[in-house]
C-alpha cells in the first residue's frame, strides 16, 4: 500500500457571487491506496477501467466495489473489491462483450455475444446485482446504444436502423418501445421535448432525444440545459421540472461555455459550473445560493462525473483542470472542496496530467471521510482529515 501525505495549504473566503481575502484551516488530504490499471495484455482481464459501481455506505476502504475493464464495445473482464481493496473474484470475459452499470451502480448487465457484425452486437443479456447474483436474462438484444435500468428489471435498446428517434423496452412484460419523434409511447414532455422515461424507478428519466438530462436521484426533479441568446453571443440557462414535467425555475447563469451539474443525494442541492464559475442551487428553495469564481480563468470542472456532495459534513468536492488549448494541452487536476458558506476549504494538485480515455468519476463516501478519484487507468482513494 502506498502512502502519500497531500497536506492544504491556503483557504479561500468565498462571499456570495464574489471571490476576497484568504484564511488558513486545517483540512488535509491524505492518499491512502492507489491501484494501476495498465494497458491490456493478452491473457490477462486487467485493462484500462471502463466502468465502476459503488457502494457509499460500505465500511472500510472507498473503493469501487466493481470495476469494469476494458470498452464499450470490448469489455475484458469484471472484478470484485472488498473493503480493504484486495481483488476478491475476478471474470475474464469473451470476446466482444458489452457490458453496462446501471445509473445507481447496483446492477450489471452482461451481453453474451452470438453474432458481430464488425459494427454492432447481439445476443442475451443476463441482468446481475453488483455482487454478481443472478437478477434475469433478456433475449434479443441488438445493438452498441442500450442502458440497464435501476431496477435491474428491465434494459432499454435505441434502434440504429429507424430514421425515427425509437427505444425499445424489453424485460417487462406489457412495454413496448417509445418514439420519441412522434411522442408515442413511454415518454413525458419537458420544454416540448419527449423524455424516454424509467417507470417506478429512483431516476425516471434517461434522456431527451439525444440529450442527456439530469434527473435527481429521488426521482422528482429533472434538469436541462439550455442556451438563451444574449446580443451576438449566448448565456447558459439550467431549466427545473418536476418528474411529470411541469416547469418549476429558470435559472440564468449568465455565462456560455460547457455546462456541468450534478445532485446531491438527497435531492436537495444542485452544483452547476460553467468554465471557471461554480454555482450551488437550493432546489427547494428555486434559489442560486452563491456562485464561486476562480482566479485561474482556465480552470474548468474536468466532467459532470467529477463532482459530489458529502452531506454530514457538508461540502461539494469537484476535480478541476487548468484547460488552456483544447487536446493534449491539459494539465493541472486539482481537487478542490467547497463549504456550505462558498468557502475554499482544499485546493490541492493532484496530477500534472489528464487521462482520460475512458471511465472518470469522483465519489465521496456515505461518512464524508473519503474519497475514490478514477481514471482510466489507476484509482486512488483519499482520507480526508479536518472537516468537522
Amino acid at each position: 500500500m502506498k502512502r502519500l501525505i497531500l497536506i492544504l495549504i491556503t483557504l479561500l473566503f468565498i462571499s456570495p457571487i464574489v471571490s476576497s481575502g484568504a484564511e488558513k484551516d486545517s483540512i488535509s488530504l491524505n492518499l491512502i491506496w492507489e491501484k494501476e490499471f495498465p494497458e491490456p495484455v493478452p491473457g490477462k482481464v486487467y485493462g484500462g477501467i471502463y466502468d465502476v459501481a459503488f457502494d457509499k455506505n460500505r465500511g472500510g476502504l472507498f473503493c469501487p466495489t466493481v470495476v469494469v475493464t476494458g470498452n464499450s464495445e470490448n469489455a475484458r473482464g469484471i472484478i470484485y473489491f472488498d473493503s480493504t481493496g484486495e481483488v476478491v473474484k475476478t471474470r475474464e470475459l469473451k470476446e466482444w462483450t458489452q457490458v453496462r452499470i446501471s445509473s445507481n451502480g447496483k446492477y450489471i448487465a452482461i451481453m453474451h455475444p452470438e453474432k458481430y457484425d464488425g459494427e454492432f452486437h447481439c445476443g442475451p443479456v443476463d441482468i446481475e446485482t453488483i455482487l454478481g447474483k443472478f437478477v434475469k436474462r433478456i433475449d434479443g438484444v441488438y445493438s452498441s446504444w442500450w442502458w440497464v435500468s435501476p431496477k435491474g428489471n428491465e434494459i432499454i435498446e435505441k434502434d440504429i436502423w429507424a430514421d425515427a428517434d425509437i427505444y425499445y423496452f424489453r424485460g417487462t412484460i406489457g412495454k413496448g418501445k417509445a418514439n420519441l419523434t412522434k411522442k408515442e409511447g413511454d415518454f413525458t414532455l419537458f420544454d416540448g421535448k419527449p423524455a424516454i422515461k424509467w417507470t417506478g424507478t429512483e431516476n425516471d428519466y434517461l434522456q431527451i432525444g439525444n440529450k442527456v438530462v439530469t434527473a435527481s436521484p429521488d426521482g422528482k426533479y429533472v434538469v436541462i440545459s439550455k442556451y438563451v441568446p444574449k446580443g451576438k453571443s449566448y448565456v447558459d440557462h439550467l431549466l427545473l421540472y418536476t418528474k411529470d414535467g411541469i416547469f418549476i425555475e429558470d435559472f440564468d447563469l449568465g455565462i456560455k461555455g460547457s455546462l456541468r451539474r450534478e445532485f446531491s443525494s438527497d435531492s436537495r442541492y444542485l452544483v452547476a459550473s460553467v468554465e471557471n464559475l461554480v454555482f450551488l442551487i437550493d432546489v427547494e428553495k428555486r434559489k442560486i445560493l452563491w456562485r464561486y469564481k476562480s482566479d485561474d480563468i482556465h480552470q474548468t470542472l474536468n466532467l459532470s462525473t467529477t463532482i459530489d456532495f458529502s452531506l454530514k459534513p457538508f461540502y461539494i468536492v469537484g476535480v478541476f483542470h487548468h484547460h488552456e488549448h483544447s487536446g493534449p494541452k491539459m494539465y493541472d487536476e486539482r481537487i478542490i472542496i467547497f463549504s456550505m458558506e462558498s468557502k475554499v476549504m482544499v485546493d490541492t494538485l493532484i496530477t500534472k496530467t489528464l487521462d482520460r480515455l475512458g471511465k472518470v468519476v469522483l465519489r465521496v463516501n456515505s461518512k464524508g471521510n473519503m474519497l475514490c478519484y478514477v481514471t482510466p487507468h489507476k484509482i486512488r482513494v483519499f482520507e480526508l482529515w479536518g472537516v468537522k
